[in-house]
């Protein structure tokens, strides 16, 4: 094999005494990280077998969903068992069906705390568990479904874990946990929801009465953590949803200063049909906060019958006395089996206020009646509509929620799944190409060495693989401290987030010492915000412009919130990677000027533009805030740490503002660094 590969040594050995190029005069290149990529590539044969693996999991994963970037869930999460002493005491979460019935799959749906969207671990997940069906509640006949006891389950992270039941019959499903989460003397598991789909893809699961759902224990904390949240059909993961996007965001009705107003709509499904499920979903335009479902009514009566006038009116869910939690983005799904019906009536008696304004909102209305949706295309009639676009009634029955096209749950589960299970696998071979890219390297410099018999190419050998592997121990140090600070100081700070919510739902009323728990959670939350950032910068240690401009955007969005911005950015003038120092000094900087804009100057519209010449990079943020005299505000403000900044990188900072007449920051900084 090897005297096989000594023409190609040779002709590799040329290659590299030549610098790569015949042109004379021409400098040499520097060194890259891929020098040998392109030679691994033609003359390795494992090397071409891992990339042609790769290619094809990219065509893979280029058609599967993405799950959900944002908060979609509500008010509440799901099921968290009790905390225990060991790791490996056994739990069970049983669900009775009802009935006898053949299973298609059964998918498990992580838990994930609300605000974590940037955490990509799922919460608590079992590490060893399987997946159980059977006719009997003592489980005496059991069919394994799926076992993961041997080892370790991997972080599904956002992800759906869905096993395959092959349709066989059965009653109940158990999920049996092995071997808990957690750290010393606190294991527990978690999870968002189980979901049980029959073979013609129905949910069976969801909406199951409370009783149905029989845990060894649980850790009740409403409404984050209740038992009957594992089949309520509300997830971290929202609806399914495919292209293309949605033409409207919904119905509204017209928002009226009346707080005692009231709202109803009203489908003729054409013909009286018997229905099994019944799906509102909330609306959520782009501008309102993630996981909030906008103006979902409060209280409100969902009810059917043969004639328009509801003379004898079949409810479906009655919340007239009590207030209905917001659902997020996820839909509200009502399964009860009636006679067959016509019209189908939400009627809202309470309506949430938004700025000042009584308002009530849904993206679509579902009506399933033996797996399909009936109520695509009926008409709809309304109390009162907001017809300017992007609200429409008739928006209640197209297919959409606001964000995309609906699509079948099932499918789409089982697709995030799959995406799960190759995202693994694209990981697991990119660790082994690198492995083989870095062994022909390894061989290929080796064998030049020896051909070239000359002490100073030894020597620069020598140098290059030590500098190689400087900058690889550099950035796993970078990796292995952002990680740690993920996974400690990060989880540490997002437990005591859910634990002063907690506490602050079970608090005695003492105005200080509520202040005081809503105090610790907002720093919590501010911390665990920060941490993300730092954690973001460390990873990124070759993060290309569109990545960092991506970023900004997302931090832009984020401080923000309710404000109307604009953002430009000149993005082939930036250099391309961007260097560690100048990202984490711009984009500290960044924040800090649009928190002040946010924060302190009141500002109503913010004007953000970035650009660069060829020694500079220069970021000016405008906004039409209180502004202030800049020869007086030197505290208060983050003044004196922006210039501190700017002074540390070898650049500088200007403010041009004037009291009531808003304010212009202008920070200016070498791309190369400090000189």
């Amino acid at each position: 094999m090897r005297s096989a590969c000594l023409p190609g040594l040779a002709l590799l050995f040329c290659f590299a005494a030549s610098g790569g190029s015949a042109t004379p005069g021409q400098e040499e290149p520097s060194p890259a990280p891929d020098r040998w990529e392109g030679w691994s590539s033609r003359l390795s044969r494992p090397v071409r077998a891992s990339e042609r693996k790769l290619e094809q999991i990219r065509d893979l994963l280029a058609r599967l969903p993405q799950p959900p970037n944002r908060d979609t869930q509500g008010a509440s999460i799901g099921y968290h068992s009790e905390f225990s002493e060991s790791a490996e005491t056994e739990k069970k979460l049983e669900v009775d069906l009802g009935e006898s019935r053949p299973i298609g799959s059964v998918v498990i749906i992580p838990a994930r705390i609300p605000g974590t969207v940037g955490d990509l671990k799922a919460y608590g997940f079992p590490l060893r568990f399987r997946v159980e069906q059977s006719e009997s509640s003592t489980f005496e006949n059991t069919e394994i479904l799926a076992e993961f006891t041997g080892a370790d389950f991997p972080d599904p992270g956002r992800f759906p874990v869905c096993v395959q039941a092959g349709g066989a019959s059965g009653r109940f499903v158990r999920l049996v946990v092995t071997k808990l989460n957690g750290r010393a003397g606190q294991h527990f598991y978690a999870i968002g929801e189980l979901m049980v789909f029959g073979t013609d893809g129905r949910s069976l699961s969801t909406g199951l009465a409370d009783g149905a759902v029989k845990p060894t224990d649980s850790f009740g904390n409403a409404p984050l953590w209740l038992k009957r949240l594992t089949t309520d059909g509300l997830s971290s993961l929202g609806m399914a949803t495919g292209a293309p996007p949605s033409p409207a965001f919904g119905w509204r009705a017209i928002p009226s200063e009346n707080r005692a107003e009231t709202a109803w709509v009203s489908l003729d499904l054409g013909r009286p049909i018997a229905v099994d499920e019944i799906r509102l979903h909330p609306a959520q335009p782009r501008s309102f906060p993630a996981g909030v479902g906008y103006a979902f009514p409060v209280r409100f009566v969902v009810e059917g019958d043969v004639t328009p006038e509801f003379a004898h009116p079949r409810v479906f869910l009655s919340s007239e006395n009590t207030d209905y939690p917001n659902p997020g983005t996820n839909a509200v799904c009502l399964r009860r089996k009636h006679p067959p019906l016509r019209y189908l009536r939400v009627r809202a008696t309470q309506l949430p206020v938004i700025k000042l304004l009584a308002q009530c909102a849904l993206a679509e209305i579902e009506v399933f009646s033996e797996g399909k949706n009936v109520a695509l295309g009926a008409a709809v009639t309304v109390s009162s509509s907001d017809e300017q676009a992007p609200w429409s009634a008739a928006a209640l029955t197209d297919g959409f929620n606001s964000e995309a096209r609906l699509v079948d749950l099932q499918r789409w589960l089982a697709a995030l799944s799959e995406r799960r299970v190759l995202e693994d696998t694209q990981r697991q071979t990119q660790a082994i190409l690198a492995g083989q890219r870095q062994s022909f390297a390894l061989w290929v410099e080796s064998g030049l060495a020896a051909l070239a018999g000359a002490a100073g190419l030894g020597a620069l050998s020598f140098w290059w693989r030590t500098r190689q592997a400087r900058q690889r121990d550099l950035q796993l140090l970078r990796q292995r401290i952002a990680r740690d600070l993920h996974d400690e100081i990060g989880s540490n700070l997002g437990t005591i987030a859910m634990l002063s919510q907690m506490a602050l739902e079970t608090a005695p009323e003492d105005p200080q010492m509520r202040d005081d728990i809503r105090q610790i959670g907002a720093v919590a939350n501010q911390s665990v915000e920060s941490m993300r950032d730092l954690v973001w910068l460390l990873k990124q240690d070759s993060a290309g412009r569109a990545d960092f401009l991506a970023e900004l955007r997302i931090t832009a969005q984020t401080l923000l919130r309710g404000i109307p911005w604009e953002f430009s950015a000149d993005e082939h003038l930036l250099p391309n990677p961007l260097p560690f120092d100048l990202r984490r000094n711009l984009f500290l900087a960044f924040k800090e000027i649009l928190h002040n804009a946010a924060k302190h100057a009141g500002a109503r519209h913010v004007r953000i533009q970035l650009t660069a010449d060829a020694r500079n990079l220069l970021l000016i943020v405008q906004d039409d805030g209180a502004g202030f005299d800049p020869q007086k505000a030197v505290t208060g403000v983050g003044l004196p740490s922006l210039q501190a900044r700017a002074a540390n990188s070898g650049g500088r900072v200007f403010f041009e503002s004037a009291p009531g007449k808003g304010a212009t920051v202008r920070f200016d900084i070498p791309i190369r660094g400090k000189a």
